[in-house]
């Protein structure tokens, strides 16, 4: 069924981070993103959506799979027959620009717009939405993810303040261009400049407080360096963010100017409030209404001592409850043993235990406990074992080898998609 559009006050929802193709350990998710990708399509049909941004992070890594990549398809053909006319794509730092710009012409056909690079045409960045009459309702800022070896002459080496200096300049210049050339366009009109971006930047947190999110280390690949909220310009009327996973404004002054968060919980470190932002725009004038998105499939995390567990577990296992389990053993009983009355109670049970973790303080010498332990238990990535092996370096060390490191993974990446 083909919606026709009723009305004239603009909606656009913003969302980002969906991270297409994450795994909980082992465990495919690809029932979540359906789910997920109808319940939006819905959303859109009954608040009779105009616009759909996303900010960023559409897949989890740079070389998705062919299920990931099947269900962003079926997403957007399935988008095409929904209410929404316009949509937006920005690159996030998990995504290759060239893997997602490769299908830019084509879905242009379908008037769905992916900006997954920067260009020498600052042009490129900016999108005019327009009503089926052709008259302008809002124009949008459009920028992907900035690496710094595209806006910056940063060579890995430099002092890390003066690297960080440099990156925040160059950002707060490439905004300051794509919106003073919206501003050209808009003239005298009554109508809103959306930016789009994919950054650190926020009052409320610093950026070593969101590194772990249960399952990555989101600073090593994406830039650590945190945009002071006043780089942007009050110019803008919305700012749609991607990067930080939970919902949020930037800055106490400008709610408007905000992270959507992702729209599913990516790890067990993450909190379970999620939502998308849905804005009513009435030229200038800006409505933000957060709409909670559904919990798909329950993830728990238990932590504690043998008996915590074990009691977690039974109750649980009363209640059939189908929840992905993380356990962090935290007591000094023989690890060995744990397990084993860990899948004992676990028999014939709902619940699936996706992860046992314990840790170092609480092995035992005991050689066969050690050859049950594996550095999986610390870490499931190996951005995270890169941290651990620079742990006890001093934060400009850190820095300038988190940079090198950075550059490394993604010439790999460059090398493996050609």
């Amino acid at each position: 069924m083909t919606y026709k559009k009723e009305g004239k006050n603009m909606k656009f929802i913003h969302t980002s981070d969906l991270h297409i193709g994450i795994r909980l350990y082992e465990k495919g998710r690809e029932e979540e993103f359906r789910n997920f990708f109808r319940w939006l399509i819905d959303i859109i049909n009954e608040e009779k959506v105009d616009l759909l941004l996303i900010s960023g992070d559409i897949f989890d890594v740079v070389l998705p799979s062919n299920e990931a990549r099947k269900i962003y398809y079926e997403f957007l053909a399935d988008l095409n027959s929904s209410y929404c006319k316009d949509i937006i794509i920005t690159s996030g730092n998990h995504d290759s620009p060239l893997f997602l710009g490769a299908s830019k012409k084509i879905l242009d056909c379908l008037n769905i717009k992916i900006v997954s690079e920067i260009t020498e045409n600052i042009e490129d960045e900016i999108i005019e939405i327009r009503d089926d009459l052709g008259n302008l309702t809002a124009i949008v800022c459009a920028v992907p993810y900035l690496r710094e070896k595209d806006i910056s002459n940063i060579k890995v080496g430099n002092n890390a303040n003066e690297q960080n200096m440099v990156y925040v300049k160059s950002v707060s210049e490439h905004y300051k261009k794509i919106v003073d050339k919206a501003l050209e366009i808009r003239k005298d009109l009554d109508i809103p400049i959306i930016a789009m971006g994919h950054l650190f930047s926020s009052e409320f947190v610093e950026a070593d407080e969101i590194i772990d999110d249960g399952s990555r280390i989101i600073s090593i690949l994406g830039n650590s360096v945190s945009i002071p909220p006043n780089t942007f310009s009050y110019d803008i009327d919305y700012l749609a963010l991607g990067h930080i996973h939970q919902p949020m404004p930037i800055s106490k002054d400008n709610k408007m100017f905000r992270y959507s968060g992702a729209p599913l919980r990516l790890g067990f470190g993450e909190p379970s409030n999620k939502s998308i932002s849905l804005i009513q725009s009435k030229g200038k004038e800006l409505d933000l209404k957060l709409i909670p998105v559904p919990i798909f499939h329950n993830m728990t995390r238990i932590v504690g001592d043998l008996s915590v567990i074990l009691d977690k577990l039974s109750e649980l296992k009363e209640n059939n409850a189908d929840d992905y389990l993380e356990i962090v053993f935290k007591g000094s009983e023989n690890i060995v043993d744990v397990k084993t009355k860990i899948d004992d109670i676990s028999e014939n049970a709902s619940y699936t235990i996706l992860k046992l973790k314990t840790e170092l303080d609480n092995l035992t010498t005991n050689k066969t406990d050690l050859e049950n332990f594996t550095v999986d238990s610390l870490t499931d990535d190996v951005d995270g074992i890169f941290e651990l092996c620079i742990k006890d370096k001093n934060e400009e060390d850190k820095e300038i080898l988190r940079r090198a490191y950075r550059e490394a993974v993604e010439l790999l990446f460059k090398d493996e998609s050609c």
